[in-house]
């Protein structure tokens, strides 16, 4: 099924999710390397403690290892993967304006509509001034 469906659904970037600070780059490099070559892996850091946050992207040289490690799904639909016996999350990523990625964040989007955005506006006292 080459063309343009194909192409449509394919990246050489995946999102890994659920991931504990015991699993370092090193163990990720060692897992992942024997789907394709790795060009970088990027950390995610939290600005005021400088923690790791429990997620990080992978970029490959070519998008057949995002094939297999995702096993084709397109997101939001995910594959999980162990590591060092931890369970973690694997989702392509696509850049912010491909349709695949607009369409996840419509339905994140459409989520937090139905709960509202909680806390309002990022901040806990923001959004309940109307109710005093």
């Amino acid at each position: 099924s080459s063309g343009i469906n194909a192409e449509y659904g394919q990246t050489n970037k995946i999102f890994i999710g659920k991931l504990p600070a015991d699993l370092t780059e090193d163990h990720l490099r060692e897992y992942f390397a024997e789907f394709g070559e790795i060009e970088e892996i990027q950390f995610v850091f939290n600005k005021q403690t400088n923690e790791r946050k429990s997620f990080c992207f992978i970029q490959f040289k070519d998008s057949e290892a995002v094939e297999q490690i995702t096993e084709s799904k397109v997101p939001p639909d995910s594959s999980r993967h162990t590591i060092e016996s931890f369970e973690v999350e694997c989702k392509k990523k696509f850049e912010d304006n491909h349709p695949v990625q607009r369409k996840i964040k419509a339905i994140e989007r459409q989520r937090k509509g139905l709960w509202g955005d909680y806390p309002p506006g990022g901040g806990y006292g923001a959004g309940y001034g109307s109710y005093y």
